[in-house]
């Protein structure tokens, strides 16, 4: 599945990124992506399906990853990246 991530900064500039996944991915996930993926000085707007339909919104987002299963989730997204940047190199 296909979801939109859209980012907003201090100034209201908008950027987008694409996230993809195989089945049904977890908050706690999509979440761990979306912060790997949010640019700097860029904070969380909204992640949609490719259809356009809402899935999670700024609260949402602050609250799954204050949890311990979305630091966890957040930890591996974070160890996936390095270590791809790491073979990049």
């Amino acid at each position: 599945m296909r979801y939109f991530v859209y980012f907003e900064d201090s100034q209201g500039h908008l950027r987008q990124a694409t996230i993809n996944v195989d089945g049904q991915p977890s908050y706690y996930l999509l979440c761990a992506r979306i912060r790997v993926l949010m640019p700097e000085d860029y904070f969380f707007l909204l992640l949609v399906t490719e259809r356009g339909a809402p899935v999670l919104g700024p609260r949402q987002f602050d609250k799954v990853l204050r949890t311990d299963e979305g630091i966890v989730a957040l930890a591996k997204e974070l160890e996936k990246h390095l270590v791809l940047r790491l073979n990049d190199d």
